[in-house]
């Protein structure tokens, strides 16, 4: 049996995941301000090659995150436990911040793309810190509650199963079985839950994203090993607290101790989030017709997302003659902006609509995201692209109210599944094809990355386009 967690425990792996995120974020954002101006030395200071070798880069840890992620997805949901995997990629991500204090790593390429199979790795902190914050120690309202008491072998079996389609989901949930606005209510009820734990779960990524930048600026400018050495340090604090304080979430049976003969007798399945994100091109249930629909709305949406963040220093230093102390102060007020954006216009919004317009934040947060990237395009000024960026204000809120969406129309027991499969799209198109393919835009033309990034905005927000009507429909006709 798993070991029963109670209630002061769910709370205490919430706040620790929290921590872990702001930790890993503030580690990454300070070495993302500090790498390119490492790189361009290394290019001969061209921007040019500069913004190459920074998607050459992505793409092979995004690469290699792909194959990772999903399978150690898949170890923690059916062997060792979110704690286990948490505890590994946070010791690989103290490793790597080791390796980067040394001169001779931070000056060879070569040895560069050798540690990105490492970073592919610790990535998977935000998937296991999402899946925390999601199913809520192991519960949640978007889905059937399993018991813990439940075989583990069994409880992966049953979950593969649901996958391949065998299972009719009900649209109606928390007693309201039977009528259609009783099932709207509570899934949007759910919804709301979902998006505030995702906008505090993003908080700290923007609060991460807007600390690492000025900090990382600051040290390096005073020691470039100081960026790693203190990068270490968040490192090591996250490991230390959740090897003290994450509650033990593998059942005995499937302990670290006797891992190799669990994992012998257990079905693994990594591609079981992919299955569960695509269903809906082949499947006619409802909810994963319409997981789909958002799973694609995530890849288009991300996939632009890169074009921002992969070439404001490139485009920036050759148009406005920026260093590194400029892009620092760019990235940390963008940072601050979202996180006004998660804590205050996010539940002001789910509470003046009473969680009835979801979609329609997501869209017209899509749209302002598409507007901010035309003006990036067309910027002649520095401070245009700070004016541009208090767009990102509302259009933040996107990103959390998507994820809250997509989680409720998946069981409980899929949560880690989900946000595996999702980590890796992100890793993907974020990461890594989205970095490699504005990198050869850049050649084109300063304005081409932006311009095509906002049009992947677009296509974003019209990849939406008759998702409420039909499932609205499918609830009228009880789910058949």
């Amino acid at each position: 049996m798993a070991p029963s967690i109670p209630p002061q425990s769910a709370q205490t792996t919430v706040r620790l995941a929290v921590f872990c995120v702001f930790c890993h974020v503030s580690m990454m954002s300070m070495n993302m301000t500090v790498m390119p101006e490492i790189l361009l030395k290394l290019v001969g200071g061209s921007s040019e090659e500069l913004a190459k070798l920074v998607g050459n880069i992505a793409m092979t840890t995004a690469m290699a995150s792909v194959v990772v992620v999903p399978w150690l997805c898949a170890v923690a949901e059916t062997t060792t436990g979110r704690r286990t995997i948490l505890l590994m990629a946070l010791a690989l991500d103290l490793a790597v911040e080791l390796l980067l204090v040394l001169e001779g790593v931070r000056s060879s390429i070569a040895a560069l793309y050798m540690i990105t199979p490492i970073r592919a790795m610790s990535s998977v902190i935000m998937p296991m810190c999402f899946g925390a914050c999601s199913s809520n120690a192991g519960t949640s309202k978007g889905g059937t509650k399993h018991s813990d008491d439940s075989d583990p072998e069994e409880h992966m079996s049953r979950g593969y199963a649901e996958t391949k389609g065998e299972w009719r989901h009900s649209l109606v949930q928390d007693g309201t079985e039977g009528t259609s606005e009783g099932t709207s209510a509570a899934t949007r009820e759910h919804e709301a839950s979902a998006g505030t734990r995702f906008g505090i779960l993003g908080s700290a990524v923007s609060l991460g994203s807007m600390v690492g930048p000025m900090l990382g600026s600051y040290l390096y400018a005073t020691d470039p090993r100081y960026v790693f050495q203190f990068g270490a340090t968040l490192a090591s604090l996250g490991f230390v607290l959740v090897m003290r304080y994450w509650p033990h979430d593998a059942p005995p049976k499937l302990a670290l101790s006797s891992a190799s003969t669990a994992l012998a007798k257990t079905k693994l399945d990594p591609m079981r989030g992919i299955k569960l994100c695509f269903a809906g091109l082949w499947e006619g249930d409802p909810r994963r017709r319409r997981l789909t629909r958002f799973v694609v709305c995530f890849f288009i949406e991300h996939l632009g997302m890169a074009g921002q963040w992969s070439m404001v220093f490139p485009v920036a230093r050759d148009r406005y003659g920026w260093d590194h102390t400029n892009y620092s102060k760019y990235m940390s007020f963008i940072a601050s902006i979202g996180l006004v954006g998660k804590l205050v216009f996010l539940p002001l919004l789910l509470k003046l609509t009473k969680s009835r317009m979801n979609v329609g934040l997501i869209v017209v947060g899509l749209a302002l995201r598409a507007a901010e990237l035309l003006i990036l395009a067309i910027a002649t000024e520095g401070w245009m692209l700070f004016a541009a960026g208090t767009l990102w204000s509302f259009s933040c809120v996107s990103e959390p109210l998507l994820r809250a969406v997509m989680l409720s129309c998946v069981l409980s027991s899929d949560t880690d599944a989900l946000n595996g499969a999702l980590s890796a799209i992100l890793l993907l198109t974020f990461r890594g094809a989205g970095p490699f393919l504005f990198g050869r835009l850049f050649a084109m033309g300063h304005y081409f990355p932006f311009a095509v990034s906002a049009a992947l905005f677009v296509a974003a927000a019209m990849s939406l386009g008759g998702v409420e009507p039909a499932i609205s429909k499918a609830v009228q006709n009880g789910g058949e």
